[in-house]
């Protein structure tokens, strides 16, 4: 594995669920082996190191019994919703007040799974129909160096919640603000935060349901370095600061709040602001996964360059992850 060298101490910032009553070993939390794909569908995504035969990507390693889920249920932990309202006049346009929650109209509060069930009957004006929910349209940027796209900016808490709503992600792959102050889930007004304490199988799950992907490292460096031509997103020059990146910080800030750091292409905190999952591996038969381009953190200009690499088990929900999507 490669271990990480940012003075971050992102390696002690795991999210356990010590909290709730359970030792450190608990916070392998996948729930993925009770979340079978269906015929003709990829529960994580297609791009993966090794996919199964039949093209789907494998559940990541790692997960909890039945009864360990029922418990992150029973104590609030598994949340498919931003956060609890205690009246139905706080929830946003489109979305009713159910046992507690905001979900969109026509859905009510599943209590056992812990997530809006049933399927929205209309979406408000702005928003798209996806699944049994609704999404706002996201901001898709064309890149030269790799011709592919990639999202504009890294997931936002707001733009998760909505697969969660709409059933294309599952609540066991995340923390909220309940269980650690520094996750944006469930913060109030951080809606336009990046999305972090996210897994991989989270972060996987979330590209599929918008029909992308989490990028290969190859693809994220091809864009961050504009093809291996500079050392920071925004050229060579100037090093790391306030201007252009979000380091240093005691919190992430909202996406695309540093213009004068985008990338080539027009992608905003490749540097910065979280660390981003990626689909490859560390290395060869490490199971390990490599995420790019440091946090808020992040303290040396160097783990914010475009060659810096770090590594994380994909069983971990990290309070400097989150994710960024390309197609």
């Amino acid at each position: 594995m490669i271990p990480s060298n940012d003075s971050s101490g992102a390696t002690t910032l795991r999210v356990f669920l010590a909290a709730a009553g359970f030792a450190a070993a608990g916070a392998a939390f996948f729930v993925a082996n009770e979340v079978e794909a269906k015929a003709g569908e990829c529960e994580y995504g297609t791009n993966c190191p090794v996919p199964e035969e039949d093209g789907c990507c494998p559940a990541p390693k790692g997960k909890v019994a039945r009864e360990f889920l029922e418990q992150l249920r029973k104590s609030g932990k598994a949340k498919g919703e931003s956060s609890k309202r205690k009246k139905s006049g706080d929830c946003p346009e489109g979305q009713t007040f159910s046992l507690g929650h905001c979900c969109w109209f026509g859905q009510t509060w599943d209590k056992e799974e812990g997530v809006c069930g049933g399927q929205a009957e209309a979406c408000p004006q702005g928003y798209e129909a996806v699944g049994r929910g609704c999404r706002k349209p996201l901001a898709w940027v064309a890149s030269a160096p790799t011709r592919v796209e990639f999202m504009r900016s890294e997931v936002t808490v707001a733009q998760y919640n909505e697969c969660l709503m709409a059933g294309g992600c599952h609540p066991g792959f995340h923390f909220g603000k309940d269980d650690n102050k520094h996750c944006n889930f469930g913060q109030k007004n951080r809606n336009d935060h990046p999305m972090n304490c996210v897994a991989y199988g989270g972060a996987a799950q979330y590209c599929a349901w918008i029909g992308g992907r989490l990028p290969t490292e190859d693809l994220w460096t091809a864009e961050a370095s504009n093809a291996g031509t500079r050392p920071y997103p925004w050229g060579i020059e100037p090093e790391p600061g306030a201007n252009n990146t979000v380091f240093k910080e005691a919190s992430t800030l909202p996406v695309c709040s540093k213009p004068e750091g985008h990338s080539i292409s027009g992608v905003c905190d490749l540097s910065g602001n979280v660390w981003e999952w990626t689909a490859s591996t560390s290395k060869e038969g490490d199971a390990w996964m490599v995420i790019r381009g440091g946090s808020w953190l992040s303290t040396t200009a160097e783990s914010l360059t475009v060659n810096y690499r770090s590594g994380q088990d994909p069983n971990t929900a990290w309070v400097t992850t989150g994710l960024r999507c390309v197609r």
